[in-house]
């Protein structure tokens, strides 16, 4: 990460500048230039805002100079400081989004893309009651997720709902196990860094 310099003159904070090393009207500056040249011509090293843990930023940023001679200026930001049950929440609500995402383009079926969402398995547990009452619909067809209408007989119905109904239970197993996983953490960067990736 580069530096940033601030300026900070007359007890008023100025411009932020970014680089390792800045040429100043003419001066260069960079980490090895000493405090009293940095303060003489007003512009100070920005200690920039960090936290390790997660948070959700309010307000800011105000300056604050450091107080003890030197030539820095912390940045600050009122923050709210998550919880562990909010950063769980917030990494479970990811886990069922990359499973809405993972329903809507995962799903293959003779070398097609079809779309799992709740809607179309609404569609196929009604495509499922009409072959057990011996009324499969003629010219049924099916559309990919490229918006392709693909004719699908019986038979194939049958093969495809049984393929949803693995591919479905296969998808649960790996959500149970990242959700025993995700709340078997008690730290709460690990938490935060936890993988809901589903593959």
């Amino acid at each position: 990460m580069e530096h940033k310099w601030i300026r900070f003159k007359d007890g008023k904070f100025g411009p932020m500048y970014i680089g390792d090393e800045i040429n100043y009207f003419g001066t260069v500056l960079n980490q090895e230039t000493p405090d009293e040249v940095l303060i003489d011509i007003g512009v100070y090293r920005l200690i920039q805002f960090s936290m390790d843990t997660p948070y959700t930023m309010i307000t800011g940023p105000t300056y604050r100079l450091d107080g003890t001679g030197k030539a820095l200026v912390y940045e600050e930001f009122e923050v709210y400081q998550h919880t562990i049950e909010d950063v769980k929440r917030n990494k479970t609500q990811e886990l069922f989004s990359n499973r809405a995402a993972y329903l809507q383009n995962k799903f293959h079926f003779n070398g097609k893309t079809y779309d799992l969402r709740f809607r179309n398995l609404s569609y196929l547990a009604i495509l499922s009651t009409l072959i057990n009452n011996d009324r499969y619909p003629e010219n049924f067809v099916w559309t990919t997720v490229d918006n392709e209408a693909i004719s699908i007989n019986k038979n194939e119905a049958l093969d495809l709902i049984e393929q949803t109904a693995v591919f479905i239970s296969d998808l649960e197993q790996k959500l149970i196990i990242m959700r025993q996983n995700l709340d078997a953490l008690t730290d709460i960067t690990e938490i935060a860094n936890f993988d809901v990736t589903i593959t």
